[in-house]
């Protein structure tokens, strides 16, 4: 998942939401980005501190799906990309 996150006050909320569901999808990674508004700030603080967050009530939601992923993996897939992102092609799966 790309995220030019802190451009816009959602990009927190998006990414709140997407780890609310990520007992049913597979996520590949965890991106932060410039975008073509910020070209040279990238936030990739931010992504950790919501997978930190998580990492708080990942015992309480696996209680209702075991499926959730834990804050220590999730951070295993954090990366930066220092460039703008104008496209991004996206792939979704089910976990089965």
């Amino acid at each position: 998942m790309l995220s030019d996150i802190e451009t816009d006050p959602d990009d927190t909320q998006s990414l709140i939401r997407l780890f609310l569901y990520a007992s049913q999808i597979y996520i590949d990674g965890l991106v932060a980005t410039a975008s073509t508004h910020m070209t040279t700030v990238i936030h990739p603080d931010s992504i950790r501190r919501i997978v930190e967050a998580c990492g708080k009530v990942q015992a309480n939601l696996a209680l209702h799906d075991a499926g959730y992923p834990t804050a220590a993996g999730l951070a295993l897939k954090s990366a930066e990309y220092r460039h703008p992102v104008v496209f991004i092609p996206v792939r979704a799966s089910r976990r089965v």
